[in-house]
């Protein structure tokens, strides 16, 4: 008959935590990679692609976007946040904004 072990095991979802606590603090560096730098002017293209490309995500497939709906407030609110986005997007410096 085997010997009953001196040593508790750690419940799977504790150790698993742990682990993975340990590995967020211990390597940060593998866990958010530095971006290499870019310039200013590709932030912003990026930026403004983001923001087109949202746009269109919402025009296509939000209900208030359909002009079948008569929600035309929806559709300013739209037409305005693209317009103030691209604003903004024109003073983005960097990844971080």
């Amino acid at each position: 008959m085997p010997k009953p072990s001196s040593r508790k095991r750690l419940n799977p979802v504790i150790r698993t935590s742990a682990l993975l606590l340990a590995s967020w603090l211990i390597l940060p560096g593998l866990a958010h990679p530095q971006l290499p730098p870019r310039s200013a002017a590709v932030w912003r293209e990026l930026t403004l692609a983001d923001l087109q490309e949202a746009h269109a995500i919402l025009a296509r497939n939000h209900p208030g976007a359909a002009a079948a709906t008569g929600d035309t407030t929806f559709r300013r609110m739209l037409a305005s946040g693209l317009t103030e986005g691209r604003r903004r997007a024109e003073q983005v410096p960097s990844y971080e904004g």
